[in-house]
């Protein structure tokens, strides 16, 4: 069996990326009525190559990968699931790196429910990367998080490179950093986190749907030649996304105290790059299979409370939910790896708390109704469950 590492892509490296630097200049022909200045193109992903003693002159290239019948049709086709180059660049001497979008059909053409997963492929000089991120369409066709305010920033994604085997290497940069997988394994399904429902009391019924359109986004790991254990970057849960394309997933309501995260089953593949196969593999859903699971949980701490009246509730759909760490579990596998899982509450997933008592509904890190509440749970007093 090839000796493995597994590099977990946190999408967080992708796409997340504040503009630190930028390896991109812009040339301006003489303004003219016929030839107004040139603009330089919006920066989608900025960052710093990591990981190597000589960071400059590093090809980062980002790509929109396929949307996602495209690429389920692909896959069960074995394959090659192809990027569409949105831009590239060259690392600086410093190793700063900036990414604009060049080729804004790149995008538009991979758009799915609103949807659009990139990556960001690094290689050179020996050393070779992947950080995968999903955005979402703003207004004005800006890129924006999978989930919250929509802010059209750059995102920053700080690459850790991985040295490659000797033969990986003798592949051009180009050809190392092509955005192109191809199935090696489809794993099957795997459990993944949607929501947890969270009480302390009696007297709260609790229900979450997960309907067409929904999507979650989910991390991504990837492995290398050069050992034998996986990890995963959950710092951002955001690195690749999968969206519900059928129907409607309702939960069973819970009641009382009793407190579940809903799960539902999406698709895992094993993947490895179509240029680049020694040992170099990425693992991540592609689809969303369905059905309704209940993982035991406690309720975590949720301190910023408004007051919910006997007859009363609230339905959640505008906000951003909690993000879990270890919301796909890959052991089963033998990864020893968990991906981290997030869906936001919107009109296509929610949950519902209704009061047979007075009580109160606790955010985690705001108040409920506040973009960024995050977990709700259901208690007695106005100052939640210190």
């Amino acid at each position: 069996m090839r000796s493995r590492r597994v590099l977990t892509l946190g999408l967080a490296g992708l796409a997340l990326v504040a503009l630190t630097g930028s390896a991109i200049s812009v040339i301006s022909a003489p303004a003219s009525a016929s030839n107004p200045p040139s603009v330089a193109p919006n920066v989608i992903v900025s960052g710093q190559i990591t990981g190597t003693s000589s960071p400059g002159g590093i090809r980062v290239a980002l790509y929109a990968m396929p949307r996602q019948p495209v690429m389920v049709r692909l896959i069960k086709a074995n394959k090659r699931i192809q990027g569409k180059l949105v831009g590239v660049t060259t690392s600086s001497a410093s190793g700063a790196y900036a990414i604009p979008d060049t080729h804004p059909a790149a995008i538009s053409s991979s758009v799915f429910y609103g949807v659009v997963n990139l990556e960001v492929w690094a290689a050179g000089k020996g050393y070779w990367t992947v950080h995968g991120m999903a955005r979402r369409i703003a207004a004005g066709h800006k890129l924006a998080p999978l989930f919250g305010r929509a802010r059209a920033v750059p995102q920053k994604a700080n690459l850790a490179m991985l040295p490659q085997s000797a033969s990986e290497a003798a592949a051009s940069p180009a050809s190392a950093s092509d955005g192109c997988w191809v199935l090696e394994q489809d794993l099957g399904s795997v459990n993944a986190d949607l929501e947890g429902l969270w009480s302390t009391i009696d007297g709260v019924k609790k229900h979450l749907s997960y309907t067409t359109g929904a999507t979650s986004g989910t991390g991504m790991g990837l492995t290398t030649n050069y050992g034998n254990s996986w990890t995963a970057d959950n710092a951002n849960a955001n690195e690749n996304s999968v969206t519900n394309t059928v129907g409607t997933q309702n939960f069973p309501w819970l009641k009382n105290e009793d407190s579940k995260i809903g799960q539902t089953q999406v698709e895992e593949g094993y993947f490895e790059p179509c240029q680049i196969s020694a040992g170099d593999y990425a693992t991540f859903p592609y689809a969303v299979n369905g059905g309704d699971y209940w993982a035991g949980t406690h309720s975590p701490k949720a301190t910023h409370c408004v007051q919910e009246l006997a007859g009363g509730g609230f339905n959640m759909n505008r906000t951003q939910s909690i993000t879990f760490s270890s919301g796909i579990n890959l052991s089963v596998f033998g990864f020893g790896i968990s991906l981290s899982s997030l869906t936001g509450y919107s009109h296509t997933a929610s949950i519902e708390y209704d009061y047979s008592r007075n009580g109160f509904a606790c955010g985690q890190h705001a108040k409920p109704f506040r973009g960024n509440a995050k977990g709700i749970v259901a208690d007695r007093t106005g100052h939640g469950n210190r």
